[in-house]
């Protein structure tokens, strides 16, 4: 399997479609789990969510930055200098604006009952724990020697853990959502958004990048499992209340639980 490449820094490159496409993630991925936060802070509980799905996401996150770091180090040591090439950062922006999230989110579900518990917040502090040595790590061997045999094979193989990563992470929200009959704290909004993101992404790296279908791939599964998390549930609360699902979608409230 061929290494990854570092990518080269662009020189007075105008802003374009993947520019674009960066900035709007970032936002995006601020704001789309804004609604989860709201739900476990009013009802004060995380029954429904699956505490191995956003470990799994935020897994699978900060690998993808690792990745995104070791491919672009040199483009990093120039920004550092100068804020001319942000934008040819705003992949990695996105994705650390997603692990800070993740983070939050992740260590909110496990101090709120049920998943309050000593087993729960081990699992939540070693994930943090473990992904912050990661993070360290790949920096230290691309700062060491960048864009090195070394650097790169440790892209490649974080790059490799995260995809697998986005293929599995909601499948234990998947099961939750069936166990529960879609009651709990989940919020649906948080997880369409996320899951039209990663459609989004998609579509631009098959349309604009022409990247093969291993690229592709896993962030269109992660997003078929999110938008998947979303039917399921709402289809559950359709028929617990009796009402047609475009009811309930345009109930707005009955989309944030």
């Amino acid at each position: 399997m061929r290494l990854p490449q570092c990518v080269p820094i662009r020189h007075d490159a105008p802003p374009g479609i993947a520019d674009a496409l960066g900035i709007f993630l970032i936002v995006a991925t601020f704001v789309a789990p804004l609604p989860q936060f709201f739900v476990l802070a009013r009802t004060r509980s995380s029954a429904g969510v699956a505490v191995a799905t956003p470990a799994i996401q935020l897994s699978y996150g900060v690998l993808g930055l690792c990745t995104t770091v070791a491919t672009k180090w040199r483009t990093l040591e120039t920004c550092a200098h100068s804020a001319a090439c942000t934008l040819q950062l705003t992949d990695a922006l996105q994705q650390f604006v997603s692990a800070c999230t993740l983070v939050a989110l992740l260590l909110l579900v496990v101090s709120l009952p049920p998943h309050r518990t000593r087993a729960h917040g081990a699992l939540a502090g070693s994930t943090v724990l473990l992904l912050g040595a990661v993070v360290v790590a790949i920096c230290a061997v691309s700062a060491a020697a960048p864009c090195s045999a070394a650097s790169l094979s440790f892209a490649q193989a974080t790059s490799a853990a995260a995809s697998l990563g986005a293929i599995v992470a909601f499948l234990p929200q998947i099961y939750e959502t069936w166990r529960t009959r879609g009651r709990g704290s989940i919020s649906y909004l948080s997880y369409f958004i996320q899951g039209l993101g990663c459609m989004v992404v998609m579509i631009n790296m098959v349309v604009n990048n022409h990247d093969p279908w291993t690229v592709w791939m896993p962030g269109f599964v992660a997003g078929l499992g999110q938008l998947t998390i979303v039917v399921l549930g709402l289809g559950f609360l359709c028929r617990d209340r009796g009402r047609p699902l475009v009811a309930v979608a345009d109930g707005g409230a009955s989309l944030l639980q």
